[in-house]
């Protein structure tokens, strides 16, 4: 298993708030998401227990809520494994649920005051820029973890614990088709101003302008992705 970054190193605000298993599970997505953890493959605990320097525990309490996510998978005596790539429809269908909940969580998170909030936001902006040129792998992967993270705030950000544990599975799996379909990321600076469209409408705090600049995102995202496929 490739070398990962210390588990506890450069926490999203959204890890800030909650306990090691959430940050483990945070964790496991952006592998995931990086081609770490390929899809369809036996995941092992203690191996990943290790990388992410924690116990075996919170990793096996992540796996059992990335389970009802559909991110892994988990067979009588055998363990977890990760889930299968999605098809074209279910990517169809995760991106129809995106455009029904991430809007609201734009408006909500628009009520969220809270410097450490909007700081957070400002620095996933940054990372994307700073990858901007894409001109390597590792510029690419930093990139859509900063897009992922983008996401995962903002659904943070919207104090409803249900629209973040949402975040994962709707961004996670969209990068994975990405990863799995061995798509490269054509759509960078679209991506970014569309982000900083919505930045600046949560940090204004108007909830129109933040579900109007959420729901124009999504809506190119699907038509960019429907490009990719072709």
């Amino acid at each position: 298993m490739p070398n990962t970054p210390a588990l506890l190193s450069g926490k999203t605000y959204a890890a800030k708030r909650h306990g090691l298993t959430e940050q483990v599970q945070e964790a496991l997505v952006d592998m995931m998401i990086q081609g770490v953890l390929a899809d369809d493959q036996p995941i092992r605990i203690e191996a990943l227990a290790e990388v992410l320097g924690v116990s075996a525990t919170p990793v096996r309490e992540a796996l059992a809520r990335m389970e009802g996510l559909g991110l892994v998978v988990r067979h009588s005596y055998k363990g977890y494994r990760t889930a299968p790539k999605l098809s074209e429809k279910e990517l169809h269908d995760l991106m129809s649920v995106r455009l029904l909940l991430e809007p609201e969580a734009a408006r909500l998170a628009c009520l969220n005051t809270d410097p450490d909030f909007h700081q957070a936001l400002e620095q996933t902006i940054a990372d994307q820029v700073a990858n901007l040129s894409l001109s390597n792998p590792d510029e690419s992967r930093a990139f859509m973890r900063a897009d992922q993270d983008f996401h995962r705030i903002i659904h943070a950000g919207a104090g409803n614990r249900f629209l973040m544990q949402s975040a994962d599975v709707l961004g996670g799996n969209v990068q994975r088709w990405r990863h799995f379909k061995d798509r490269v990321v054509t759509d960078a600076k679209d991506s970014l101003a569309e982000h900083r469209m919505i930045f600046d409408a949560i940090v204004a705090g108007d909830e129109h302008a933040s579900r109007e600049a959420m729901t124009g995102h999504i809506e190119q995202l699907i038509a960019r992705l429907r490009n990719e496929e072709q």
